[in-house]
C-alpha cells in the first residue's frame, strides 16, 4: 500500500527544502531515512538488546542482526496506515506512538516472554512517530541524522572499551605471587564484603531510561 504525501507546488517545494538543513526530496528517500532512523532507534534500546542476550529462541540466537524483524515490522505497521500515517498534530502522533507502544510491547510477550515496565516501549514508539512526522510531513531528517551520528559515536566509544584492558607486567605478577598468604585472605574478604553491601544499581541505557525487564511466569 502506497503511501500518499500531500502534493505541493515545485516552488513552496524548493522554499521548504531551504528552509530545512537535511530535505527530503522523494517519497522513496524518505523511507529510506525513516528505515535508518528505526533502525538506529531499536539498535540502541537497552531493554531490546537485554532480551535478545537472553532469549532461548534458536532462530533469533541465530541472526547476525535479531532487531531487524522488529524494523520490518515496524515498517509495515506505518505502511499499512495510508493516508492516516501522516500526523499533523500532537494528538495524532501520540495516538500512534501508543499503537505501536503497545505492539512493541506485544513483541516483548510474544518472542521473549518478558514484560518491559521501565515505559521505555512508549517513550521509543513516540520517538519513531515524531521523527515520521518529520520526515513525511516536515520534510526535514534531521533527527535521523542525529541518530546516525549518535550511533557511529555508541559504536566508536563500545570498540574502544573492548580494546580497554588493565596493563601489567610479568614483574607485577610475580610480586602478586611473593605475598603472604594472609594477605590475600584479607584482600578476598574484603572484596566479598564489599560486593555483599553494594547496592543493586538499575540499568540507564543511553536514552536516559531506567531498564526493567521482568521475566514473565508464562505467555497469556
Amino acid at each position: 500500500m502506497s503511501f500518499q504525501v500531500t502534493s505541493v507546488s515545485d516552488n513552496s517545494l524548493m522554499k521548504e527544502q531551504n528552509a530545512v538543513a537535511y530535505p527530503v526530496t522523494t517519497l522513496q528517500q524518505a523511507w529510506s531515512l525513516f528505515e535508518e532512523g528505526v533502525i538506529h532507534m531499536y539498535g540502541n534500546w537497552t531493554a531490546l538488546t537485554l532480551a535478545y542476550q537472553n532469549a532461548s529462541n534458536p532462530q533469533i540466537l541465530s541472526a547476525a542482526q535479531p532487531h531487524l524483524d522488529l524494523v520490518a515490522h515496524t515498517i509495515d505497521y506505518f505502511r499499512t496506515m495510508g493516508n492516516k500515517s501522516s500526523p499533523t498534530s500532537p494528538a495524532a502522533v501520540a495516538a500512534i506512538a501508543e499503537t505501536l507502544a503497545a505492539n512493541l510491547m506485544s513483541y516483548f510477550e510474544d518472542m521473549f516472554e518478558v514484560e518491559v515496565e521501565d515505559g521505555s516501549p512508549y517513550q521509543i514508539a513516540k520517538i519513531i512517530a515524531l521523527m515520521y512526522q518529520e520526515i513525511f510531513v516536515g520534510r526535514n531528517a534531521a533527527s535521523v541524522v542525529k541518530l546516525r551520528e549518535s550511533s557511529h559515536a555508541i559504536a566508536q566509544s563500545r570498540q574502544m572499551g573492548a580494546w580497554t584492558v588493565t596493563s601489567k607486567t610479568v614483574q607485577d605478577y610475580q610480586s602478586d605471587d611473593s605475598d603472604s598468604d594472609s594477605d590475600t585472605e584479607m584482600e578476598n574478604q574484603t572484596v566479598i564484603e564489599s560486593a555483599a553491601k553494594e547496592p543493586h544499581m538499575p540499568i540507564i541505557d543511553e536514552d536516559g531510561f531506567e531498564t526493567v525487564v521482568r521475566k514473565k511466569g508464562g505467555r497469556r
